[in-house]
């Protein structure tokens, strides 16, 4: 019967057990990972300038949030140092990224084998691990020149650390993403009051249409989206 079947099955994920279960509910998918990665863009861009390109950054820790942020600031343009534990995942990871980054994107991703080196790459780091107390009061003189920090990962940084923070001019911050968040839900409970264009094509000339809403062109045709 359909209460066995439920009971045999096995989700990836709880979105697709909530759509299940909850049927006559509108469910609502949304990614701690994904509003993360924005709320640090944001931040990045209100401390740094709204345009990143040219800039350096020093990403600790390669997990989901670390990778998708290495991969965001490539495409913005920006030199991107790695640390992470596995160097042999990380190699891989950091090579996809070369790999698919546009052919006329002059920046890359590299990869350290010693956390000291990747923190004293750049001035700006971005620590996304899940280690716990790796960084402590002995790493304070590598950071004497750094401008940022930002914190995102569990607690990498110990409470030494933390407590002779001020013995450095580094800015350190501990990302918040609660803004971020509110927006989310803000865009999914109030959306935008805009009517929904639809594919279109109009006569303009001889030989010339104007098309738009994703309508399929042919050459001479003018986009007007």
């Amino acid at each position: 019967d359909r209460e066995s079947k439920k009971a045999k099955i096995e989700y990836s994920n709880i979105f697709a057990e909530a759509t299940e279960r909850l049927k006559k509910i509108q469910i609502v998918p949304w990614s701690s990972t994904e509003l993360t990665g924005i709320a640090a863009m944001k931040l990045l861009r209100e401390e740094l300038g709204n345009n990143l390109s040219g800039q350096e950054v020093t990403i600790i820790g390669l997990g989901a949030i670390g990778y998708q942020l290495a991969l965001s600031l490539i495409r913005e343009g920006v030199k991107v140092n790695c640390y992470t534990r596995d160097y042999t995942k990380g190699l891989i990871k950091i090579n996809s990224i070369n790999t698919i980054k546009s052919e006329y994107t002059l920046a890359s991703c590299n990869l350290y084998k010693s956390l000291r080196t990747a923190i004293l790459s750049s001035k700006v780091l971005l620590e996304c691990s899940s280690s716990l107390k790796t960084i402590d009061e002995s790493f304070l003189e590598d950071f004497q020149l750094h401008k940022l920090i930002i914190d995102l990962g569990k607690q990498a940084f110990s409470d030494s650390f933390i407590d002779n923070i001020n013995e450095i001019e580094s800015k350190f911050i501990r990302l918040d993403i609660s803004n971020t968040l509110c927006e989310f839900i803000c865009s999914k409970i109030l959306p935008p009051d805009f009517e929904k264009k639809e594919p279109s094509k109009v006569f303009y000339s001889k030989d010339i249409n104007l098309i738009s809403g994703g309508w399929k062109g042919l050459p001479g045709d003018i986009v007007v989206d």
